[in-house]
């Protein structure tokens, strides 16, 4: 799978405001309004921005050792 789906299944509160945003965009554009609907379409892109920058950072624990080496343990 996509880091982007894989990150939106792990956040579901993230998945679901994506959703509705993406819902009142398509609403307001039927209704015609169309400087609410650009906003929301503005709106959506810093989200997706957000998640693509959060998907794109290392985890912590791979940041713990100076070496890199994940899970394995110092020897004095």
């Amino acid at each position: 799978m996509l880091p982007i789906t894989l990150y939106l299944i792990e956040n579901p509160l993230v998945a679901i405001g994506l959703g509705m945003l993406m819902a009142l965009c398509v609403y307001n554009v039927l209704r015609r309004q169309v400087r609410v609907a650009m906003g929301l379409w503005v709106l959506m892109l810093v989200v997706l921005f957000y998640i693509y920058s959060q998907v794109g950072m290392p985890r912590e624990d791979a940041m713990d050792s100076p070496s890199g080496a994940v899970g394995e343990l110092a020897q004095p």
